[in-house]
């Protein structure tokens, strides 16, 4: 091969000194199609695996907030019967002629 100053020889590069130790990548036994459906098969159950883990992860929150929401709600019914219970002394103790004016007191300093 000839040689320029533009384009260098490319003969060291393809002598069978260089080349001459590569070794051919061994032949697979499975075909493409079997490494194709393992694969698939496997990202199946990965994604089966990872729509389970959800699902729990959703039922623990909507389990979790209905537990919050009836603890709310307890609470509140104990806050009413509180309340009642405080109005009701002081609908029994005010005289009949001031009650509005008590009751409306009572309320301003809540």
């Amino acid at each position: 091969m000839k040689s320029c100053l533009l384009r260098p020889s490319t003969e060291r590069f393809l002598s069978d000194r260089v080349a001459g130790g590569i070794k051919q990548r061994a032949n697979l036994c499975l075909s493409d199609r079997s490494l194709f459906s393992k694969w698939a098969e496997s990202e199946k159950k990965h994604q089966r695996e990872i729509r389970r883990l959800r699902q729990i992860r959703y039922r623990k929150k909507k389990e979790d907030y209905t537990n919050q929401i009836s603890e709310e709600n307890q609470q509140l019914r104990e806050q009413i019967k509180m309340l009642e219970e405080r109005r009701r002394i002081i609908v029994t103790t005010a005289p009949s002629k001031n009650c509005l004016a008590v009751l409306s007191t009572v309320r301003i300093r809540q």
